[in-house]
């Protein structure tokens, strides 16, 4: 019983530390206080728009296909042809910017969607971080005619799923869309074939917009926890798609496009916009480079006026060398986004994102952090005592056991007379003291019961 003990907590130990360790690859999701107006089109209208902090879109009607970029003949990518929930990194020839963040590889999918960025992770769900989606869902390209093309011509980038099929739902029908990123920033969105709008998000979430997200670590034991933050995105109603439909987001101007702390701090774009000499960047802290920033001090130490931009000298006699000195004035700058505008023309339809069930399993305050650290803690203390309890039940049921014999000879009664035995008297010799606690707090003769 003794060894069982002994294996069964090495085990829970062991166990435990592989757990922490394991925390290493934890992902954690978050939202980044989202926030969007949800208003309704009249039916008679053609084209809707919105203002959307980082983008402005429109949704326009189609019918001579003016929009439409024919890719017949063009290059037909690797995950054409009998693929499903796949996907593949493509180079572009240009930089594009998405939300102000030059991008110039991300990843082509199946399920109908652009993955904008090099970064991944065996727990990452990528429906969540950043894409670009004219139409998500649980597309495939099994079907014979089905195909992915792309062009590239230096100035934009075209990417079309052509007759792509719903994998759970393939009476639906083939839907044809594409992608065009120009460089410029601008995203056009346009769809040629869509045969049915209400479709199944049950296996996989069916989105129509754009999304971005900031990472930033954490240190937990022998590893550390990435939390992925969403801090913005924009989700259109996929009920307003159909054939000959094209949709049209215009880049906003963000803070990071600033490249000089003139720039910068000159910028009135409806963010927080300041500049950071330590990291040579304009940013509101709200961006991809939270991490640096952040741990630069740039939260506390951005410029945000232009006449901080300036760092004066002081001139001291030729025997001392000429020393700068910098005169800040430490400001902290608040995260915000820009307050949706009523634009002149019609309102667009935005419903409240799809989030994926990794995001519900923590809070976005900062109680979360608490929480993973308290709990294995807990559990391991728990299971520490439960396990002394039993070893001290099993020892003072069983004295004729090794566990039982060192309990009687370290009990309180006789930890206290060891103690009075130093200070006072070193006659008692110690198998008689032994005999003697067997006698008393057991009633069994030494050698009787031990042989």
């Amino acid at each position: 019983m003794e060894y069982l003990s002994f294996y069964i907590f090495y085990g829970v130990a062991l166990s435990c530390v592989s757990s922490i360790k394991q925390n290493r690859r934890q992902v954690i999701y978050k939202e980044h206080e989202i926030v969007k107006r949800q208003t309704r089109p009249p039916d008679n209208e053609t084209m809707i728009s919105d203002d959307h902090d980082y983008y402005t879109s429109k949704i326009i009607s189609d019918p001579d296909g003016a929009y439409w970029n024919e890719l017949e003949g063009h290059t037909k990518h690797i995950l054409s042809n009998d693929h499903h929930l796949r996907y593949s990194f493509v180079i572009l020839s240009f930089q594009f910017p998405f939300y102000g963040h030059p991008i110039n590889r991300f990843a082509i999918t199946t399920q109908g969607f652009l993955y904008m960025s090099s970064f991944t992770h065996p727990d990452l769900d990528w429906t969540f971080t950043h894409y670009i989606a004219p139409l998500m869902g649980n597309f495939d390209t099994i079907g014979n005619d089905s195909q992915i093309l792309y062009k590239d011509n230096g100035k934009s980038f075209v990417v079309e799923w052509r007759n792509v099929e719903l994998n759970d739902q393939p009476e639906k029908g083939a839907y044809t869309y594409q992608a065009t990123l120009f460089e410029n920033g601008t995203i056009l969105l346009a769809y040629k074939s869509v045969p049915e709008t209400n479709i199944s998000g049950q296996i996989w979430p069916v989105k129509v917009g754009i999304s971005d997200a900031y990472y930033y670590d954490r240190d937990f034991f022998f590893g550390y926890i990435r939390y992925i933050v969403r801090y913005h995105n924009i989700t259109l109603n996929v009920t307003d798609l159909g054939d000959n439909t094209v949709v049209v987001l215009d880049p906003l101007p963000t803070c990071n496009k600033a490249t000089t702390c003139e720039d910068c701090t000159s910028l009135n774009i409806g963010f927080n916009c300041s500049w950071c000499h330590a990291v040579s960047r304009c940013s509101d802290g709200i961006d991809r480079h939270m991490q640096e920033w952040s741990n630069t001090g740039c939260v506390t130490n951005g410029f945000d006026t232009l006449d901080q931009c300036t760092i004066p000298t002081t001139t001291t006699p030729p025997t001392t060398a000429t020393k700068p000195t910098t005169t800040t004035k430490p400001t902290t700058t608040k995260p915000t986004t820009r307050k949706p505008t009523t634009t002149r023309m019609l309102h667009t339809t935005t419903a409240a994102p799809w989030k994926p069930p990794k995001s519900d399993a923590v809070s976005s305050s900062g109680s979360s952090d608490s929480a993973v650290v308290a709990i294995p803690i807990v559990v391991f203390l728990v299971i520490i005592v439960v396990l002394l309890g039993v070893w001290i039940y099993y020892a003072r049921t069983h004295p004729n056991t090794r566990s039982g014999i060192w309990l009687i000879e370290n009990s309180p009664r006789r930890i206290k007379e060891k103690i009075s035995e130093i200070t006072f008297s070193r006659t008692r010799p110690k198998k008689m003291a032994c005999a003697y606690h067997l006698i008393h707090n057991y009633g069994i003769q030494e050698g009787s019961a031990m042989g």
